[in-house]
């Protein structure tokens, strides 16, 4: 796996993680949060948050540990909207777009986000975050190129030495 990739995911899982959780905690304490519901929304994000920071610490210990980090990514790659549920999560960096009833929209982001509504006057829609999307099929194709590379060298097995 290539140095940048390496150090880009770790910077977008550890620290993307690390600055949701903290922000989410902010709000979880704060008086705007004064109903069960956005309560126990606000621990559901929060343990997302943790989960993505936690992939991301497995995959500096050991970098071969990559199926967390590609559920993290995997999870920030929607974007929807409906009048029924929304959902959008970003952890470290978005740039997003996609298409609703009322045309198109975009947008980027540094640090962490996230969007949450149900049963709101929310235009039907949905878009894709391009920069996990990006980070995911990089994270894969390192993974299958060095599966490629380590089945393509020879096991070098020992000869018995006989004289």
């Amino acid at each position: 796996m290539s140095s940048w990739l390496r150090l880009t995911l770790i910077t977008m899982s550890v620290g993307g993680g690390f600055t949701g959780l903290v922000i989410t905690l902010q709000m979880l304490f704060s008086p705007q949060v004064n109903s069960p519901p956005l309560a126990i929304i606000c621990t559901i994000f929060i343990l997302l948050y943790l989960f993505v920071l936690i992939s991301g610490l497995l995959f500096v210990h050991n970098p071969q540990r990559v199926m967390p980090l590609a559920v993290a990514l995997v999870l920030q790659i929607p974007i929807v909207s409906s009048p029924i549920l929304s959902f959008q999560f970003v952890a470290g960096c978005m740039m997003g777009g996609g298409v609703t009833e009322a045309g198109p929209f975009g947008g980027v982001k540094i640090g962490a986000d996230w969007q949450f509504n149900v049963l709101r006057a929310l235009p039907w829609g949905v878009g894709i975050n391009v920069i996990p999307l990006i980070l995911f099929f990089a994270l894969a194709w390192s993974v299958s190129r060095q599966h490629r590379r380590q089945q393509a060298v020879p096991s070098m097995q020992m000869e018995p030495v006989t004289k």
